[in-house]
């Protein structure tokens, strides 16, 4: 499907975190997680683990 293995989101809005939890479970192969708008450094420190 695509060569992407991690996803890092950053949005200050709960429903965007609601869909990004069930995709995350419907994209077996993809790692999504949700940060907040101003947490930079934890979603790149996602990214790069």
């Amino acid at each position: 499907m695509s060569n992407m293995r991690k996803v890092a989101i950053q949005t200050d809005k709960t429903w965007i975190e609601h869909i990004v939890r069930i995709e995350d479970k419907l994209f077996s192969g993809i790692d999504m997680q949700c940060f907040a708008m101003d947490d930079d450094a934890a979603a790149i420190e996602f990214l790069k683990a």
